[in-house]
């Protein structure tokens, strides 16, 4: 029985801004709700994951009985945003924009998915599930079990300061 062979990129970084740099940084805010091939801008024909309550999983890695969020050709350029599992969890109030606030951060600096993420049903389980939110997967057309597939990280940027 045929399996699709799913490819998912998630980086995990840190970045240290300090409070001048915060006021200059530019929020980088979703542009599309959900997956989509770019039709215009600096990204055209480039594809683009968001993170949304359909495009996201708690602390699950895909597997192969993941469904895929976008399927796209081999050679592709795709953008994931992405969203930490910070102000989102249960021991830190399931509250994007109250814990946030709480540390200094103002509300233009909290991401509108991490507030849409702590205000749904989406149903966490911190023991079963683990503390990190995963974008994706995306499938790769025609890739089969036993490809390797390689990726490039072209560029990583934080979204917010």
């Amino acid at each position: 029985m045929f399996k699709k062979t799913i490819l998912s990129l998630f980086i995990l970084s840190a970045f240290g801004i300090s409070v001048s740099q915060a006021e200059d940084f530019t929020v980088l805010k979703q542009i599309a709700d959900k997956p989509t091939q770019l039709s215009s801008g600096e990204y055209k024909g480039n594809y683009y994951v968001p993170s949304t309550l359909d495009t996201i999983t708690w602390g699950y890695l895909p597997n192969r009985d993941a469904s895929p969020v976008m399927s796209v050709a081999s050679g592709s350029v795709v953008t994931f945003d992405t969203v930490s599992h910070e102000g989102l969890l249960e021991d830190q109030g399931r509250d994007a924009a109250k814990y946030f606030k709480s540390k200094g951060v103002k509300d233009d600096f909290i991401l509108d998915e991490a507030k849409t993420i702590t205000k749904s049903k989406l149903k966490h389980d911190f023991d079963k599930d683990g503390p990190h939110i995963v974008t994706g997967p995306i499938e790769i057309k025609g890739a089969q079990p036993g490809d390797i597939l390689k990726v490039e990280v072209i560029n990583v940027e934080p979204r917010v300061p």
